[in-house]
């Protein structure tokens, strides 16, 4: 997603070690103003270091992504949380 969202890999790219170049990720909003917060909340948890501060699952991510689409939107937007 942050690559998505930003134009840019989160850490820098991957030495060759395996170990990410930067442990932190520059804010989306640095490199693009226009992100909304919500997205921007979602992308950094994602990528916790710490994996018990990431969501738990794709459907723990689809519910943060859900609280980033405004309310009444229609169109272009996905319902996440919709099941076969």
């Amino acid at each position: 997603m942050y690559e998505v969202a930003t134009g840019k890999e989160p850490f820098g790219g991957v030495p060759a070690d395996g170990r990410p170049a930067d442990r932190v990720p520059i804010p989306p909003s640095v490199l693009c103003p226009e992100i909304e917060p919500a997205l921007e909340r979602a992308i950094l948890q994602c990528l916790e270091e710490d994996p018990s501060r990431r969501p738990e699952s794709a459907k723990a991510i689809a519910a943060l992504l859900q609280e980033t689409i405004p309310s009444g939107c229609h169109g272009a937007y996905v319902n996440l949380t919709r099941t076969r």
